[in-house]
């Protein structure tokens, strides 16, 4: 009986449990359910007091007690998902399901694929679940694929094709690399960018063919790819990067296109099973070791603009026979032939004019003698080691290779006519030798090239009758050289530069105090125990040699006559205390052509220095971080080369001679860089270039004048010139180059020249005192960023002429509207141009030059963000006052403020009302009269 008792209280208690549960309120529904396309996601709003959700797809239940649910997982296909809030407390009830949302999953190959580009375009990441053969779609949901990403299939051994889509642009760096698998890939003519080692180690990869987009290949791009047999270059590529097809052993003949200029180091360094290879007519310079260890190499063609011949440039190639070196090839590097064992015939260019050390070392050409010396073609190459008199060189003869007769017991040498150029070490520490005589056709002595020669100069010595160039070192510590016991020392008048330290150690040099001089040259300086303040070189002077007064710490004065035509690189490097440099031209016209690289470098307390007309180059880093306070630039001048006058951070003028004479062509890049006191800029009309960064960080410059005829305007160029206030782009200007005046705050007003067509990345970024901007009818691009944080702009005018406009072109412009005369943006405006999100006005007539609008007809679709903060902005037009917008109706005319044009009704054609002149001020108030 107590059994069935206590069975009826559990009955009556299930049900009372029932009965509340029943009468427990239910969840709310979910809301704002919805695909989030970046995350690949469902996601929903929380709902207050539920534990969890039940996800619904298609027919499918699952549990989550998050507010999203991913959908990578899913198969590609069409569904419909649904969210249901649940309390597992049971204190409330399950909630309804929410709206149904439809998502389709494309196919992606199994492929990770994730947004760029502002969420504009995919990029694929990683191969995921793909597997064999795989695709790259042009688009994925809609939204093209553009790149493939770095180290995207890095080490992936289970692809073994790929099809790139058509919208892709870039492969990364190391995008494929050490795909072992990897057999065949196929790129489209869409690409234009292959990076580092993009298929370094696809070691099954068999063939390639790059399209005509690639204008440049990577390092190392298909390096190690082992079986690559076939390779098809575009005939639009112009460079072939270190390394790129280094080791790749199967690889039989290359033709290199006609576009490409430069061969790479290493660019096949190793690749075993290379027959032959075709030159194309444009390159001019093969890298180090780009060919080396090519052990079946046979045959090399073209090649007619070579310029230069690398280090180990063939280094090895055993199998080649003959080798003809273009006309145009001026230098042989050191080993670029050596180990050519094989190599038995070969011709060498008139152009030649240094051949490195051990060049044809360890081949036929190197072990065959003529009177004692080796040759290649018409060139000294090397000595048997017997030599002890003056060599007899093969009638023809026109050089000498570096290290050639270095360390040879030669008692002296005369050269003939025909030898033109001594290499570098040529008879480096020829301990016997005596005398030489260069004869009348040495145009050249290389570095170190009788250096170390202990009794040099006790028999006849005579630097000939043509000689031009003496290299650094190249008669250093030869003691008895100029000793006037043996005989004098002289130069002839041919020659136009002496490098670093060429006499050091000399005769000359050991016995003299001050000034070196070395026949008409001054060559070095000596301080002594009493240091000269002042120095003035002696009259007929032509020439003073690099380093020759190098870290003088004690010169305060120089005086240079007028027959000085080259001041030496580095001439007076880091003399701290010079103060005046003077050339003295009062009787005679200058004869200064020429400040070399270096020359003033560091004199911090060099305020003044007068360069002569007649003087053409100023180098490198001439006057780098001097003490100049002005500087006149002679007429003549048609270079002023980078660096040159680098943060002169006292100089407060240039002013330039000649005015419509004047031929300066080019203004170096950082050629005036951080001369922060600096003022004024006013180039001469022949000025065509201004190299990166020329006037980079000159933060006083408030005046500048850019000339008539300028073609190339650096990027970064007037880079955070926060005084300049305006400027005028001349009509021969057709790009304006990236962060060309980027955050030149002062600057209020830009003329833009006829011609431009190109405005750069950030070229004004932060111009916040621009107001305006009258944009040219040849205007086809405006750059990313190009006017972002131009916060005092307030209108802008975009022709349809302009045929892209860059991410956050505008934006930071907090108060701007863009009239535009097209309907909408076009295909080449990025998506996020307007990222501020401001006010467009869309199919405005412009007026025939687009300085103002005329009129636009109000539709559903011509107004944007119409209800942006700071609204919509009045159009500016020079000279007059914005009125409103006129409308003519049956029942009158009615004008329209900008603000109110969000409330025109659709259909209605409005025209722009202009006052001329500015607003009349109103009168003072007078006060009346007692």
């Amino acid at each position: 009986m107590k059994k069935i008792k206590w069975a009826l209280v559990l009955v009556v208690l299930g049900c009372c449990l029932a009965a509340a549960v029943g009468c427990a309120p239910a969840l709310g529904s979910p809301s704002d359910v919805r695909v989030d396309e970046e995350e690949l996601a469902l996601t929903w709003s929380p709902v207050g007091n539920a534990t969890y959700y039940t996800v619904g797809i298609n027919d499918a239940e699952y549990i989550t007690s998050r507010t999203s649910y991913t959908l990578s997982a899913l198969e590609p296909g069409e569904y419909e998902l649904r969210v249901r809030a649940s309390d597992a407390r049971k204190e409330y009830r399950d909630s309804a399901w929410s709206d149904t949302v439809t998502f389709v999953k494309e196919d992606d190959g199994g492929l990770t694929l994730e947004l760029t580009n502002g969420n504009t375009a995919y990029e694929v990441t990683g191969y995921g679940s793909a597997r064999g053969d795989i695709v790259i779609p042009d688009t994925y949901r809609g939204i093209p694929v553009v790149g493939i990403a770095e180290r995207a299939f890095y080490s992936c051994g289970v692809i073994t094709g790929v099809t790139i889509g058509n919208n892709v642009t870039s492969i990364g760096d190391s995008a494929f690399m050490n795909c072992s698998s990897l057999a065949r890939v196929t790129i489209p003519e869409s690409v234009s960018s292959i990076g580092t080692s993009a298929f370094q180690a696809c070691r099954a990869l068999t063939e390639i063919s790059l399209p005509q987009s690639v204008t440049a290949l990577n390092d190392y791009t298909f390096r190690y790819c082992r079986n690559l047999v076939s390779v098809t270059l575009g005939n639009r590529l112009a460079s072939i990067g270190e390394g790129a097809f280094n080791d790749c052993d199967e690889l039989v003949s290359v033709t290199i296109p006609d576009t490409v200029i430069s061969i790479g180091a290493e660019a096949f360094v190793n690749s075993n099973g290379l027959v032959s290879v075709a030159l194309g007519s444009g390159v001019r310079e093969l890298g180090d070791s780009a060919f080396s260890g090519c052990t079946s190499l046979e045959t090399v063609t073209g090649g007619g603009s070579l310029q230069s011949i690398g280090e180990h440039a063939f280094y090895h190639c055993s199998s080649m026979t003959r080798f003809t070196v273009p006309d145009g090839v001026t230098s042989i590097g050191a080993h670029a032939f050596s180990g050519c064992s094989a190599l038995g015939e070969i011709e060498i260019g008139d152009g030649v004019t240094s051949i490195g050390e051990q060049a044809f070392f360890e081949t036929p050409l190197s072990e065959q003698y003529e009177n004692g010396i080796s040759y290649a073609g018409n060139w000294a190459i090397g000595n048997d080691g017997t030599l002890t008199s003056s060599p007899v060189f093969r009638t023809g003869t026109v050089g000498i290779a570096s290290y050639a007769f270095a360390e040879t017991n030669l008692s002296s040498v005369v050269f003939p006519d025909s030898v033109k150029h001594i290499g570098d070490y040529a008879f480096y520490e020829c301990n016997q030798l005596t005398g030489i005589n260069l004869g009348n056709g040495v145009v050249s002595v290389g570095r170190y090239a009788f250096a170390g020669c202990d009794i040099l100069g006790r028999g006849n010595v005579s630097l000939g009758t043509s000689l031009e160039t003496i290299g650094s070192y190249a008669f250093y510590n030869s003691p008895d050289l100029g000793n006037p016991s043996y005989g004098s020392l002289t130069l002839p008048d041919t020659v136009t530069s002496i490098g670093t330290y060429a006499f050091n150690g000399t005769y000359a040099w050991r016995n003299a105090s001050g000034v070196i001089y070395i026949g008409d040259w001054v060559v070095g300086y000596v301080e002594g125990d009493s240091p000269l303040p002042s120095i003035t070189i002696r009259d007929g002077t032509i020439g003073i040699a690099n380093y020759a007064f190098y870290n003088a710490a004690s010169l305060t004065m120089v005086t240079i006559p007028y027959s000085v035509q080259s001041i030496g690189m580095a001439a007076f490097y880091g003399c701290s205390s010079l103060v005046q440099v003077t050339v003295n031209d009062l009787l005679h016209e200058s004869q200064l052509r020429e400040i070399g690289e270096y020359a003033f470098y560091k004199c911090s307390s060099l305020s003044g220095v007068y360069l002569p007309e007649g003087l053409e180059t100023i180098g490198r880093s001439a006057f780098y971080r001097s003490g100049l306070t002005s500087v006149e630039i002679p007429s003549t001048v048609t270079e002023i080369g980078p660096y040159a006058f680098y943060r002169c951070e006292a100089l407060t003028e240039v002013t330039f001679a000649g005015g419509a004479a004047a031929q300066l062509r080019t203004v170096g890049t950082y050629a005036f860089a951080y001369c922060q006191v600096l003022e004024k800029i006013e180039l001469p009309d022949a000025v065509t270039t201004i190299e990166t960064r020329a006037f980079s960080q000159c933060r006083a410059l408030t005046t500048l004048s850019l000339g008539q005829n300028l073609t190339f305007l650096g990027d970064y160029a007037f880079y955070y010139c926060m005084s300049l206030t305006e400027v005028t782009l001349p009509d021969s200007l057709t790009a304006v180059g990236g962060r060309v005046f980027y955050r030149c705050s002062a600057l209020a007003s830009v003329t833009f020249g006829s011609g431009v067509t190109c405005i750069g990345d950030y070229a004004f970024y932060g111009c916040s005192a621009l107001t305006e901007l009258d944009l040219p009818l040849s205007l086809r691009e405006i750059g990313d960023y190009a006017f972002r944080s131009c916060t005092g702009l307030t209108s802008v005018i975009l022709g349809d002429h302009v045929e892209a406009v860059g991410i956050h072109a505008f934006n930071g412009a907090r108060g701007l509207t863009v009239y535009c005369e097209a309907e909408s943006a076009g295909e080449r405006w990025h998506a996020r141009w307007n990222s501020g999100y401001r006010p467009v006005v869309w199919g405005c007539t412009l007026s025939d030059d687009e300085s103002y609008v005329v009129s636009f007809v109000k539709t559903e679709n011509s107004l944007l963000n119409p209800e942006a903060t700071n609204g919509i902005s009045d159009p500016l037009r020079d000279g007059y006052t914005f009125a409103g917008w006129r409308t003519q109706t049956e029942a009158g005319e009615t004008v329209y403020s900008s603000d109110q044009l969000k409330d025109v009704p659709d259909g209605t054609a409005l025209t722009a009302v202009w006052t001329e002149g500015e607003p009349e001020p109103e009168p003072p108030v007078e006060e009346e009269q007692a």
